[in-house]
């Protein structure tokens, strides 16, 4: 009785085999064809061309939006160097940027910033931040000039400034303007000119 149960499920498995292989239009053992391949590279490249098009476009976005809120820090410590009547000043850090703020000192010469006594902000809106992705970074300028720290208050302005956000191979630029305050630019193309090189921002 067992082998003759075996003779009779052996050929049902065998038909059931060959028909698959069939409606696949390949026999068992045969591999793929050139074409069949072709078209799996090329689907392949394909999602993947989407996938690097989508993670640009997002590292742009965060960038965009990083810069819009130092822009609107950057309104909130100059207000804040105002009521407090000393500067306040922005630094970059390991892994993004502070606000810290000095006495007022009446007696001493704008030249002499480097002089003060610099503690954190009290201002719980600027407290220090992190980049919220890793490899971005900023650059201070002011009048084409690169700067350690961006001073407000104490007679600095914010005519003239210019802090540049870049995230390879992005840039955005805080700039800023007579009657605008702070602002933020469209991305700057990779052959813009350097803060040190004395340009105009």
């Amino acid at each position: 009785m067992a082998s003759l149960a075996v003779k009779v499920q052996m050929p049902i498995w065998g038909r059931g085999v060959c028909k698959h292989s069939q409606v696949l239009g390949r026999w068992p053992g045969q591999g793929f064809t050139l074409v069949e391949l072709l078209i799996t590279l090329v689907v392949l490249a394909v999602a993947a061309a989407v996938l690097v098009v989508n993670s640009r476009s997002s590292s742009a976005q965060q960038l965009h939006s990083e810069a819009q809120r130092l822009a609107a820090l950057l309104r909130i410590a100059q207000q804040e160097a105002l009521l407090q009547g000393g500067p306040v000043r922005l630094v970059w850090t390991a892994q993004g940027y502070a606000f810290e703020q000095s006495p007022a000192d009446p007696a001493l010469p704008p030249g002499a910033m480097a002089q003060l006594a610099w503690k954190p902000a009290q201002e719980p809106l600027l407290r220090p931040r992190a980049w919220p992705v890793e490899g971005m970074q900023g650059v201070i300028g002011r009048d084409g000039i690169a700067q350690q720290a961006l001073v407000l208050g104490a007679g600095q302005g914010a005519l003239g400034v210019r802090v540049v956000l870049s995230l390879p191979p992005h840039q955005v630029q805080v700039l800023g303007l007579p009657g605008q305050g702070f602002v933020v630019q469209t991305a700057l193309t990779s052959s813009g000119k350097s803060l040190s090189t004395g340009g105009p921002p």
